[in-house]
């Protein structure tokens, strides 16, 4: 009897083994999945940090371009800027045009003059001829 309490803890121990056995097969599924999961999340790990690097990249330029979009003026803007510089320039031009016609004038006005100038002097010219004949001077 003695004999099977022995052979019966015997074939427990041996089924408890076998279990503790299967258990550690288990186990070693289990590490051998987790190191394979390991390498892929160092994968991932690694295309994370690409990522970041050009999200980085990324928001720089897009602070670039928004300060570029703080110094741009908008179509209403432009719109506003060109109506003005429309009306001083078409002032600047109605005074250039009076400027020219009154420089025309001008000239016209100072041609009627050297004509009269012109006229007297020969007038004076020739009175002057006159009296140098008339007193016989010779110069």
């Amino acid at each position: 009897m003695e004999e099977n309490i022995v052979l019966q803890k015997l074939e427990e121990i041996t089924k408890e083994v076998s279990k503790i056995s299967h258990i550690g097969e288990q186990v070693e599924n289990i590490l051998t999945k987790l190191e394979e999961h390991d390498k892929r999340f160092e994968a991932i790990d690694v295309k994370l940090a690409d990522h970041d690097e050009k999200f980085d990249l990324i928001i720089q330029k897009i602070i670039e371009h928004d300060e570029r979009l703080d110094q741009m003026v908008t179509k209403t803007e432009f719109n506003a800027f060109v109506e003005r510089q429309t009306a001083v320039n078409d002032q600047l031009l109605t005074m250039i045009k009076r400027l020219d016609e009154d420089r025309y004038a001008m000239i016209e006005w100072m041609r009627r003059i050297e004509e009269k100038m012109d006229r007297k002097f020969e007038d004076y010219d020739k009175t002057f001829q006159k009296i140098k004949q008339e007193l016989k001077l010779s110069f």
